[in-house]
């Protein structure tokens, strides 16, 4: 799903964690690093198990 994030979650599944993982560009802010990010946060503000 993502190429430069790499997603975990925790807490029985209440907290979820992205870790940036583009050794190539370390992790500078571009647009598909950018694009990954706001897909996560849309994605973790509708899923009721995450706050």
């Amino acid at each position: 799903m993502y190429t430069q994030l790499e997603i975990e979650s925790h807490l029985d599944g209440k907290l979820q964690i992205a870790y940036l993982n583009d050794e190539k560009t370390y992790n500078s802010l571009n647009k598909t690093l950018l694009s990954e990010l706001k897909n996560f946060i849309h994605d973790g503000s509708r899923d009721e198990n995450v706050r």
